[in-house]
């Protein structure tokens, strides 16, 4: 599905306020574009399609090759700054 595509299925069933909010945004964004890379079209992949399947596995795959089975676990005594914000399980 194209990227104009995937736009139009969204903003035909947003509500009116939330398309003027849209508008603004794009807006925004039409005045910000000369500081974004230029791309010419993105595609947006439908959910639950084996394309989309593939890419998630391969991500994923990825992912894991990251961290290897004998990761270390890192003690508490090892963090320099504590985040208050952290709730412990």
């Amino acid at each position: 599905m194209s990227t104009k595509t995937a736009l139009w299925k969204i903003i035909e069933n947003l509500p009116s306020y939330l398309k003027i909010e849209l508008l603004h945004y794009a807006e925004y964004l039409i005045t910000k574009s000369s500081t974004f890379p230029q791309v010419e079209d993105i595609t947006v992949l439908e959910t639950n399609t084996e394309e989309r399947e593939n890419w998630q596995s391969f991500s994923l795959n990825n992912l894991n090759q990251c961290y290897a089975e004998d990761e270390p676990e890192y003690a508490i005594e090892s963090i320099k700054e504590y985040n208050p914000n952290y709730e412990r399980r």
